[in-house]
């Protein structure tokens, strides 16, 4: 029966400390990009959180044969969960597949697509798991550093995430 109550303890304790680290809505609040902190030939997954509750989400501009482009509509978080209701969804419709040029980091690219945007009525709604927001320092390529810029990073989804810039309109990072 100790035992029991031991338990019981414990995990009211671990829930409590959880709690306070829920992260907010305002410490979302940017330009998220996921895998690595700097801007190569083209940007990553990039989640863009702007502070009235709207955001798109665009796939990696590297990934050349792709088609859905992105998806948008209005965001918050809820008990550690940033919930997503998508409104939009972009994508390319025909064209054709051919080899990549450029900086594509796919084998090919879709050559003479059209973009499509369809409404969602009802909005589709996606959960993310949300982990620990930290600051660390890193060499912009992900891997974790003692002497590199401080870079805000959060696990959205089982991924993680680094904050190019608080301005979820950035086009690149901000400086350190």
């Amino acid at each position: 029966m100790r035992l029991i109550r031991l338990a019981a303890l414990t995990s009211c304790l671990i829930a409590s400390a959880l709690g306070a680290q829920s992260i907010t809505p305002e410490q979302l609040v940017g330009t998220w990009q996921g895998g690595f902190a700097d801007i190569a030939s083209g940007l990553g997954d990039i989640y863009r959180l702007s502070p009235d509750g709207g955001f798109t989400f665009a796939f990696s501009e590297m990934d050349c044969a792709k088609r859905e482009v992105s998806f948008s509509g209005r965001w918050s978080v809820e008990d550690g969960v940033l919930v997503l209701r998508l409104t939009e969804r972009r994508a390319l419709v025909g064209g054709r597949l051919e080899p990549a040029t450029g900086s594509c980091s796919s084998a090919t690219e879709l050559v003479g697509a059209r973009a499509r945007v369809r409404a969602l009525d009802p909005p589709e709604v996606l959960r993310m798991d949300l982990g620990i927001l930290e600051a660390v320092r890193t060499d912009l390529r992900g891997a974790v550093t003692t002497d590199g810029p401080l870079v805000d990073r959060v696990s959205i989804g089982g991924r993680e995430y680094w904050r190019l810039s608080r301005n979820p309109d950035a086009t690149s990072r901000d400086p350190d």
